[in-house]
């Protein structure tokens, strides 16, 4: 009865010790492409918990019940942050991490999801700028930006789009038009007349694990044509945001297309 005993208390024990065990925040780690990323060093913020991710990007941490910060850090990529609030000790599955390749070169980068890479997008316009004036007043009663674009201008897919943005230059994402004005602007009556070729996409600044900033923008685009531009400030005009672009900036062009050719 003693051995029965003694067995039994030996299998609440390690039950026990499984329950705890178990109770660690879980989650997994990828690149933009889907690929797990192993060893990405995770750790909890202001305490001693800390771990790395397998071989196929998974991670398991122990943590004291609160409020909660997790990094996630790998050399060559951006490092990102997950806050959570768990005020009783379970287990946790926490959401998936993204972690986005760090380019070696400064520039603008298109994330190619069909053939997995990184696709650098070089500056191939520059910003022309152009008015009108009332004859009998001598004011300013149009004004257009234009691009004069000078080398060839790449094809991008469709739909959901990444950029990776690690230019020194403030760029304003915008629609084209057929004659390459991206900015008309009517002055005499801004209320009606003003017309702005373009929308600014969202974006999202991700810190890196040497310390400094890359930006990371997300934008849905349908079939056109499409530019960055260099820009000085961005203001409300007739109910719209116009972006005030440098008269003598720059510009990276590129087309959108539904029905991209697979090299």
């Amino acid at each position: 009865m003693k051995r029965f005993f003694s067995l039994l208390g030996i299998i609440l024990s390690l039950l026990i010790l499984t329950s705890c065990g178990s109770k660690k925040i879980e989650g997994k780690v990828e690149d933009v492409f889907g690929n797990p990323l192993s060893n990405v060093k995770v750790k909890i913020d202001k305490s001693t918990f800390s771990t790395t991710t397998n071989s196929s990007g998974e991670y398991s941490i122990d943590y004291a019940p609160g409020n909660i910060k997790l990094y996630f850090i790998k050399d060559g990529y951006t490092t990102q942050t997950l806050t959570l609030n768990i005020q009783q000790k379970s287990k946790y599955p926490a959401e998936k991490i993204v972690l986005y390749p760090i380019p070696k070169e400064r520039g603008m980068y298109y994330v190619d999801f069909d053939k997995k890479r990184l696709v650098k997008l070089n500056i191939n316009g520059s910003i022309k700028y152009d008015y009108k004036t009332d004859n009998f007043f001598s004011w300013k009663t149009e004004e257009k930006y234009f691009l004069v674009i000078n080398k060839s201008i790449p094809i991008l897919k469709s739909g959901n789009i990444i950029f990776i943005d690690t230019t020194s230059f403030k760029f304003g994402l915008m629609n084209v038009n057929n004659q390459n004005i991206f900015l008309h602007v009517a002055i005499h009556h801004p209320s009606n007349d003003d017309v702005l070729y373009g929308n600014n996409i969202n974006e999202k600044y991700l810190e890196v694990s040497n310390g400094s900033n890359i930006k990371v923008r997300f934008a849905h685009l349908q079939q056109g044509k499409y530019a960055f531009i260099d820009y000085i400030d961005k203001k409300y005009m007739g109910g719209k945001e116009i972006t005030i672009p440098h008269k003598n900036g720059v510009g990276i062009v590129f087309n959108v297309s539904n029905n991209l050719k697979k090299n």
